[in-house]
């Protein structure tokens, strides 16, 4: 069994963190099925808050996704960090769902 990565962009005006993960749980089973081992969000049951919180500027936030991709277990919660447009505007615009899945 092997795993891949996967990370999901939402918008902060549709819900909470905690909806927004189940949506995307969601519609992940929707378009990957029940079957388990999709190397999707669809596996996972919860996710964890990284960066204390912290917004992370639109600018960067690839990068720091990459840099903390390899932190994820496969059998652990996703990880999530809020976005902002930048250092100055801290305003949250949307979270990023990611890590490692088994597929």
């Amino acid at each position: 069994m092997g795993g891949t990565t996967f990370e999901i962009n939402v918008d902060a005006r549709n819900g909470t963190p905690k909806e927004l993960f189940k949506m995307a749980v969601k519609k992940a089973l929707w378009d990957y099925g029940h079957a388990g081992y999709t190397g999707t969000i669809a596996e996972k049951i919860s996710y964890v808050m990284r960066n204390d919180g912290v917004p992370i500027p639109e600018k960067i936030v690839d990068e720091f996704v990459d840099n903390d991709m390899d932190s994820n277990n496969k059998w652990g919660p996703a990880f999530c960090v809020p976005i902002c447009k930048s250092i100055e505007d801290q305003e949250i615009t949307g979270y990023v769902f990611y890590g490692w899945a088994s597929s």
